[in-house]
């Protein structure tokens, strides 16, 4: 895989074509007053951001595309696979989750192109639908097969963070499974064996803080399970006794009739009668009221009314209303009589009511005082409150006894895991013993390299710490094998990490893998006869071995000879400081 163009819709942004072997990304600062500046507002370590952005890393907060002068653009980049055909990619700033993929025979500009291959796949797809995926398959690596394309990139495009350290990346902040193992295969090992250690050690650990929970919550220890034991034995004879105890209290309470059925009879009796007691009370008011009511017939007052208007009453009329009034007193006579005949049932009955009330409220009275006030049932209920207590000191004794098992097994468990972690211990050991070919070749390639460039020795090796994990060594060490100080320096330590890449890659350049390695800025800072042979070096390897190498510097940084002149074949992009802005990466200043 090398990398063929990077372009824009937007039509200021530089297009960068990369040729296949050795590229530089040149910066050339005309204005002597920007010398002080960062060289990175020119574009050029922004590039390899804009790159990684283009091979599908997920855009974060603080990212440079996050600014909004950036949300109108959509970048292309066109990647020359080890079959020989090409794929585009196709990202925008707005929409930068969803990814269109083009697999082409020839290399072409896209910004027109109407029918993708793979058309706006979600980041977040599933299978078949995660653009990830579908370049890993299109990529098609036979190193690292079982692995995302995205976990070894940093190691062939190095950002300014990525040379603090040789082995672990700026984005390795994680756990070390997540990155040794991958490493280790790189060069040329079997993680197997490492990845089963870590799982193991991960297990063991989660096992351990399990027993701690248990012991923490259940206060026991194994050693206490024989007193646990001694207290059930007490706890259950309290028990036995005790229940004997309510046994035969039972069987009293039984014989004298006393039980909670009895009570609630005699509650429904009283609801019954009080019930009664009410209606009762409300007719007698009624009946009151009806025989205060008296009704008086007066004749003489009706013949004077009519006088006074002059209407004359016939004889006949005053004779039948004579009758009239004969036969309504006869009638309320009767209705007096029947009340007070209802009245007086009706208070007898309520005076019955009273005492059958009385009578089962007495009742009531003494059952609960049987029930809640004699010394024999309140002795009943300490014994019963002291049976439901041990029966819970009984549980709390059997649930120790629990977590003491409970803990045994998980310690057996942890006993067997490190009995299994010993052994992937020892078989790792073993194989940085007996070592593989590639590996050989890659720390070889790795000591001369460093030598051609520094004239010192180094070497990478394999250590394993006190944990019994794989420690990634990188040092110099004199002609009596002692380690010196020489790599501490942040300016060599960009070269060890130049050089480790470029040894892996070379040794892998027979089989379908990276094929590009990207180095921001490892000439700042060297001796002039560093930077010539460095640059001998990259030239030599990107040539003979088909690697597609790229360097961003100044131009102020490449030796002033014309050996080593960067010609225009070797430029991908040359970015200026010109007062336009128009020699920058994106046409202008941000």
């Amino acid at each position: 895989m090398k990398l063929s163009k990077l372009y824009s819709s937007d039509a200021k942004f530089k297009m960068v074509k990369f040729n296949p072997e050795f590229n530089v990304v040149l910066g050339e600062v005309t204005n002597e007053s920007n010398l002080s500046q960062d060289a990175h507002n020119l574009g050029k370590s922004t590039l390899i951001a804009l790159i990684d952005f283009m091979l599908l890393k997920e855009l974060k907060k603080g990212h440079f595309l996050k600014k909004s002068i950036f949300s109108d653009y959509v970048f292309y980049l066109e990647i020359l696979l080890n079959s020989g055909k090409y794929v585009t990619i196709k990202r925008a700033v707005a929409k930068n989750t969803k990814i269109s993929i083009l697999l082409h025979e020839e290399s072409l500009d896209a910004r027109e192109c109407i029918n993708w291959d793979y058309e706006d796949m979600p980041l977040t797809g599933t299978d078949e639908n995660n653009p990830k995926i579908v370049l890993n398959r299109l990529l098609n690596f036979d190193i690292l097969p079982n692995q995302e394309y995205r976990k070894t990139t940093g190691y062939f495009l190095r950002t300014q963070d990525d040379y603090k350290d040789i082995f672990k990346l700026q984005k390795h902040q994680g756990k070390d499974v997540d990155w040794k193992p991958i490493l280790f295969e790189l060069l040329g090992f079997s993680s197997e064996h490492m990845v089963n250690k870590y799982n193991i050690e991960t297990e063991i650990s989660i096992k351990e803080q399990l027993i701690d929970k248990v012991k923490d919550e259940f206060k026991v220890d194994a050693g206490e399970r024989d007193k646990i034991n001694g207290l059930i034995d007490i706890a259950n004879e309290k028990k036995k006794e005790t229940e004997t105890w309510l046994d035969k209290f039972d069987f009293y309470q039984k014989e004298v009739g006393l039980n909670r059925e009895a009570i609630e009879i005699v509650e429904t009796s009283i609801a019954k009668l009080n019930t009664e007691r009410y209606n009762l009370q409300f007719e007698l008011q009624q009946i009151e009221e009806s025989l205060k009511v008296k009704v008086n017939y007066n004749l003489e007052e009706v013949l004077s009314i009519y006088k006074e208007v002059g209407i004359l009453f016939p004889d006949q009329l005053v004779k039948e209303y004579e009758e009239l009034i004969e036969f309504n007193q006869k009638v309320s006579e009767e209705r007096m009589k029947y009340l007070a005949i209802a009245k007086k049932s009706k208070t007898e009955r309520l005076l019955q009511l009273d005492k059958e009330l009385s009578s089962q409220n007495e009742k009531r009275k003494e059952l609960l005082a049987v029930l809640r006030g004699t010394n024999t049932f309140e002795k009943y209920n300490i014994y019963r409150n002291d049976l439901i207590n041990v029966e819970r000191e009984i549980e709390r004794y059997y649930a120790e006894l629990n977590s003491i098992d409970h803990v045994k097994l998980i310690q057996e468990d942890i006993n067997k895991l490190k009995g299994s972690l010993e052994k992937e211990t020892s078989l790792l050991y073993q194989q940085i013993e007996e070592s593989t070919s590639i590996y050989k070749r890659i720390r070889k390639d790795f000591h001369d390299y460093v030598f051609e460039i520094l004239g010192n020795n180094a070497m990478i090796s394999l250590n394993i710490n006190g944990s019994g994990n794989v420690d990634f060594m990188a040092t110099f060490y004199n002609l009596d094998n002692e380690e010196t100080e020489e790599g501490l320096g942040h300016t060599y330590k960009k070269l060890l990490c130049a050089c480790f890449d470029l040894a892996i890659i070379k040794n892998y350049i027979g089989n379908s893998f990276y094929r590009f390695i990207y180095h921001d800025g490892c000439l700042e800072s060297l001796d002039p006869r560093k930077q010539k042979k460095y640059l001998d070096l990259v030239r030599r390897v990107s040539r003979e071995y088909n690697i597609q190498y790229i360097l961003t510097c100044l131009s102020s940084d490449i030796p002033n000879d014309d050996k080593y002149k960067i010609s225009e074949t070797e430029i991908a992009v040359e970015l200026t400081d010109a007062e336009d802005d128009s020699g920058r990466l994106f046409g202008f200043s941000f």
